[in-house]
């Protein structure tokens, strides 16, 4: 989906599991466009997007995975800590319940929104040859 309101994007993130709480313009708004795209498979959404640079905060149920292209860079702050990072060589993890604001350039990103339950199940029983704990 392509959006050129913040409004409009706010009202499609909202609907997601684990949905930013901003997602808006660096800049002015008139000048905010974004293309996202969800997918929703067991034990993680998927969440790609492509558009001008951007602003979010988020307080996710679920811990993320981000992983930016096409150059783009982030500020990250976390409780005191700031981070930086950039594509094409770094991505960041995000634990559940954990506040971030980000301010991003230009660019895209693939956002993995991970059930942390699901994949504990899943490595355990791949540790333990296929069987799943009891």
């Amino acid at each position: 989906m392509r959006f050129t309101s913040e409004a409009a994007c706010g009202d499609f993130l909202a609907r997601l599991p684990d949905a930013p709480s901003r997602f808006g313009a660096m800049g002015q708004a008139s000048e905010f466009r974004i293309s996202l795209r969800n997918v929703a498979l067991p034990g993680v959404s998927l969440v790609a997007g492509a558009g001008t640079a951007k602003a979010t905060t988020h307080l996710g149920r679920r811990a993320s995975l981000v992983i930016p292209f096409d150059r783009c860079e982030t500020l990250l702050r976390t409780e005191g800590d700031e981070f930086r990072w950039a594509a094409p060589h770094h991505a960041f993890f995000i634990p559940a319940g954990e506040r971030i604001a980000a301010e991003s350039t230009a660019g895209s990103f693939l956002r993995l929104d991970l059930v942390e339950a699901d994949l504990v199940r899943t490595a355990a029983g791949m540790g333990a040859g296929g069987q799943q704990p009891g």
